[in-house]
């Protein structure tokens, strides 16, 4: 026996949907109901969305980048300080 995820009803293993409250026991089920209105605020999960991917091509660009800038700072202060 196992417990349905909206009711708490005791329901057969083999149940694809609970006879008390009807609800379908499919985890996309359950993930559409904790994410909808109808969860309260202890049920819903926390969704964390991450910013947008680099591709390589541009992280490469960004360490060029950042090497670039250093050497020509090194240039400046070796010009400064004379030969």
């Amino acid at each position: 026996m196992k417990r349905c995820w909206k009711c708490a009803e005791e329901i057969q293993d083999e149940a694809v949907a609970c006879r008390f409250c009807h609800a379908n026991q499919t985890s996309l089920d359950r993930y559409n109901y904790l994410t909808s209105a109808n969860a309260t605020g202890s049920e819903r999960p926390i969704i964390v969305q991450a910013g947008p991917k680099q591709n390589s091509f541009q992280s490469c660009m960004g360490c060029v980048g950042g090497v670039v800038i250093a050497l020509l700072i090194l240039i400046v202060i070796g010009n400064m300080l004379g030969p």
